[in-house]
């Protein structure tokens, strides 16, 4: 039997099917090439995204993928720089602590910082705590731990470095003085110590003698009832002396927050605005109150946004003094968020609201939320012109 032998029209068609499938493949390579290069020109992570969902495996999609992360990687540095905060910055390094940008990031934090120092404070990078404090009849009574730990998270924005060593390096030292009494009621279970005052001050001081301070301390008077109460009273170490002096705790009465108060103070004076704007981010509702605290002593537009955020802040003591902020800055961009703010669940945060729009815009709607939204559709394109 004769061996199969091709004819010339079969070897002519295989010829012509290999041609036409390396034509194809040369085709779908070049249509790859074409839009990889398209991608490219346009540089926008979309163009690269719509990229890799025609070509999953291709050739350039690892370069792709490098490339979106780079692009967003671009757009939060700029956002950064646009923002120009210690925060921003410190986000972005949070994010991105291995990017090109990150030597950058950080040599602008040192500068904003260095530019609003105080000069005796101006190269500070490492504090030194000492809590002096003395509780009448309260000897198991100590607050130094909650006391650092508020200084320690707003130091925290002006990057400086908390030592706990005594014979530690340090540039600056943070001195508390507090004195305490605990203060007593009769009820009818017997005297318990439901009250306290304290009293004392703050001191920073420079190596250079330099020294800056702010009075601390408060007063809460015995309950009148305790049938609410929490906790026990039976002795003076029970007395709420953390409650009066710091906030929080079981204590039912009035508190001002004064200590974290007069650290917002002390922060600007020894280290500019913006740690506290830095510190207004924060997610501890005791760094915001402070931070908006301190703001709310100046009269600086660069808070207004950060101090609107903070409106709605579930801490009513943060609500109140950003409104009282807003209403001492006297920016027009307050007004809409404060009118919202008259319907807050809280009293006295709507009259701080209803201030503030008057020292805004001179007018005096008192609460009265209707009123004040017809008044600025009005009339806010005068107002933000």
């Amino acid at each position: 039997m004769r061996g199969f032998k091709p004819s010339k029209s079969l070897h002519f068609l295989i010829v012509l099917f290999l041609i036409l499938t390396l034509i194809s493949l040369a085709s779908c390579g070049s249509k790859q090439e074409r839009d990889w290069k398209k991608a490219q020109q346009e540089n926008t992570i979309s163009s690269h995204e719509a990229f890799l969902k025609q070509y999953l495996e291709g050739k350039y999609a690892n370069e792709a993928r490098s490339r979106i992360e780079a692009l967003k990687e671009e757009i939060h540095w700029k956002k950064a720089q646009q923002e120009n905060t210690i925060s921003s910055y410190q986000k972005f390094l949070d994010q991105y602590p291995q990017s090109g940008f990150a030597d950058e990031a950080r040599s602008r934090i040192t500068l904003i910082l260095k530019e609003e120092r105080h000069p005796s404070f101006r190269d500070a990078k490492r504090v030194r705590i000492i809590i002096n404090e003395f509780y009448k009849e309260a000897k198991k009574v100590s607050l130094a731990y909650e006391i650092t730990d508020i200084l320690s998270k707003l130091l925290k924005h002006t990057a400086i470095d908390v030592i706990t060593e005594k014979l530690s390096e340090h540039d600056f030292t943070i001195k508390v003085n507090v004195t305490g009494e605990p203060l007593y009621g009769f009820y009818w279970v017997g005297r318990l110590y439901t009250g306290a005052s304290v009293e004392g001050n703050i001191v920073f001081e420079a190596k250079d003698g330099y020294k800056i301070s702010e009075k601390i301390g408060g007063r809460g008077d015995p309950t009148t009832s305790i049938i609410y109460l929490e906790g026990n009273y039976q002795t003076p170490d029970d007395a709420p002396f953390e409650s009066v002096l710091i906030g929080g705790g079981t204590y039912h009465g009035e508190v001002d927050y004064q200590l974290i108060k007069r650290i917002g103070i002390l922060i600007h004076k020894s280290f500019g605005i913006t740690p506290l704007l830095s510190a207004m981010k924060d997610e501890d509702s005791d760094v915001q109150l402070a931070a908006a605290y301190g703001l709310s002593k100046l009269k600086d537009s660069r808070a207004v946004e950060p101090l609107i955020f903070v409106l709605k802040n579930m801490d009513f003591y943060v609500r109140y003094d950003a409104a009282k902020a807003l209403g001492n800055i006297k920016d027009p961009r307050a007004v809409e968020p404060l009118i919202e703010v008259l319907e807050d669940n809280d009293s006295d945060v709507q009259k701080y609201a209803a201030k503030a729009l008057k020292n805004i815009t001179g007018k005096d709607f008192g609460k009265d939320r209707k009123k004040w939204q017809n008044w600025w559709q009005e009339n806010k394109e005068k107002y933000l012109e």
